[in-house]
């Protein structure tokens, strides 16, 4: 190699190396006097001085992390919570150690009704954290729940019923998630099990009166087509009409009581379609009439 060549790259690594430095300096000055105003509840001087920080380069992580989470908190005191948000959120992002930092995040996601940042800042508790595994689980239950997330609930309840095998809430969340995946005999089991444990409960009262109704509902439809086809129906041919809406029937009897409970709680006024239907259906007009 050539001396003039091997004085260009001497003199290239010293500019970078330089460059470097100098940037190095930059942050050095530009974050002691940011924390400075920090600690000294100078919010305003403090966020600027951090989002000047934030346009830096060849930061590394552990720094930036504590920079976006004091923005965020001076965000927070600033009132300017949806900044605060997509500061905590990058800080979370850096595994920002400081464990107040993801509380914060997932409360004012939560706060703020954004189901996406509350989910990313329970699942990155949960990965940084994984003592607070069972809590987060929990959040995260009735988050999906709440969504009708319907695979995720079901994972989750079920990781939380063997923890919790005699919480009926779990096992109501279980049998939703199964009824919407349509695991329908799955779901009837498990909303059977919830009203083992809590006879009270609309939900599981709702879902096992509805299973209950519409294995009824088709049945009798069915029994109903097979007699309209008939082109001229004799006696026999109603009287294995009337034979074979018994069961369903019967079926409907028993869907009443927990549609009615469920009914009862005033969270399910749609119910009162179903339970007219029923009645009329059982020949109840009277009862019907009533909703």
């Amino acid at each position: 190699m050539n001396l003039p060549k091997i004085i260009i790259r001497l003199g290239i690594l010293s500019l970078v190396l330089s460059c470097n430095s100098i940037l190095a300096q930059d942050f050095n000055d530009i974050k002691a006097k940011a924390d400075l105003a920090y600690i000294n509840s100078n919010y305003d001087e403090a966020l600027g001085l951090y989002r000047s920080i934030m346009k830096l380069s060849d930061v590394d992580s552990v720094n930036f992390a504590s920079v976006y989470a004091n923005a965020g908190i001076c965000c927070e005191n600033l009132q300017k919570n949806a900044e605060a948000i997509v500061y905590y959120k990058e800080a979370v992002n850096y595994n920002v150690p400081q464990f107040m930092i993801y509380d914060k995040l997932i409360f004012m996601a939560k706060d703020a009704n954004d189901n996406s940042t509350y989910e990313f800042a329970l699942l990155r508790k949960q990965s940084q954290f994984p003592e607070f595994e069972i809590e987060v689980k929990q959040k995260l239950a009735y988050l999906y729940y709440n969504t009708q997330q319907y695979q995720q609930l079901l994972d989750i309840s079920n990781s939380l019923l063997e923890w919790y095998p005699d919480y009926p809430k779990y096992h109501l969340f279980n049998a939703v998630a199964r009824q919407n995946l349509n695991d329908i005999v799955g779901a009837e089991k498990e909303f059977e099990r919830t009203l083992a444990l809590d006879p009270e409960d609309a939900g599981a009262n709702m879902g096992k009166g509805l299973i209950l109704f519409n294995k009824a509902n088709e049945i009798y439809d069915n029994c109903r087509s097979k007699y309209e086809t008939i082109a001229n129906p004799n006696r026999i041919d109603y009287s294995d009409y009337r034979k074979c809406i018994e069961e369903p029937k019967e079926i409907f009897r028993e869907c009443l009581p927990y549609l009615l409970k469920a009914y009862e709680n005033k969270s399910y006024s749609s119910l009162k379609n179903f339970i007219q239907k029923a009645y009329l259906r059982l020949g109840e007009k009277e009862n019907a009439d009533k909703y």
